[in-house]
């Protein structure tokens, strides 16, 4: 967001009306499901005594995020970041809400601003990965997931992320390894064995697939994709033993 040549005024009449939004939206929700107070009735109430102060908006931030409500979450970020545009953690937030609702354009020019004032930002990094992958945009994924782990070493999504990159990228011997990592570091990373599953099948190390598969299954016995890849190695595994 371009922090710019608006007066004084003008920007509190919008930091204003901004503010009304939100806590109309949030208290005509809250009525109607009485059981969402806690942090979100908390953080309400921060807000409307000190609306000044952007880490309460970061606050309530979170707490919109944590309920599943991530348009209310970007605009209380929006908030935050009015009042300090080098509000990292809002900036941040507002990234992944923006990924979780499938906007991953936005996601990805927010993630790369907060870049700039926090470049060590680890979450941001990784958060950056996730909306590259989602674009397709692979050798930016292994990047910034490599940029994570540099910052956090035992980020064991990040891991996931560079190794579902490095795949797209045919680099697999490099994927495998860093799938692996995220199930060292991360043991209930269920996908990462999904996804160490495919790409030993992809390289046609069946009987190693079936292993990885079977080990996903067992920690989520509901996972159908990892199911559906279990199949596929079995069958390509007995193919293979008929030749």
């Amino acid at each position: 967001m371009v922090h710019s040549l608006k007066s004084t005024p003008f920007r509190l009449i919008e930091l204003a009306l901004i503010t009304c939004l939100i806590l109309l939206f949030a208290w005509g929700a809250y009525q109607r499901n009485f059981v969402w107070k806690d942090d979100l009735t908390l953080y309400l109430d921060v807000v409307e005594k000190s609306p000044s102060k952007s880490r309460a908006y970061t606050a309530l931030q979170v707490a919109f995020m944590n309920l599943g409500r991530d348009w209310e979450a970007i605009e209380a970020g929006k908030s935050a970041i009015y009042l300090d545009p080098r509000n990292a953690e809002a900036y941040n937030n507002m990234g992944s809400a923006y990924g979780r609702l499938g906007l991953y354009e936005k996601a990805i020019r927010v993630l790369e601003k907060i870049l700039y004032y926090a470049p060590h930002y680890g979450e941001a990094y990784y958060n950056l990965g996730v909306a590259y992958l989602a674009v397709g945009r692979y050798e930016e994924a292994a990047d910034a997931s490599k940029r994570a782990i540099d910052i956090i070493p035992q980020h064991a999504e990040a891991y996931n992320n560079l190794g579902i990159a490095l795949l797209k990228l045919n680099r697999y011997k490099e994927g495998i390894h860093a799938l692996k990592q995220a199930i060292s570091y991360g043991p209930d990373v269920i996908k990462a064995y999904n996804n160490l599953g495919i790409a030993y099948i992809n390289i046609g190390e069946y009987s190693m697939a079936v292993d990885v598969l079977n080990e996903a299954l067992y920690r989520e016995p509901d996972y159908e994709e990892a199911r559906q890849n279990l199949r596929v190695a079995k069958s390509r595994l007995e193919e293979a033993k008929g030749k």
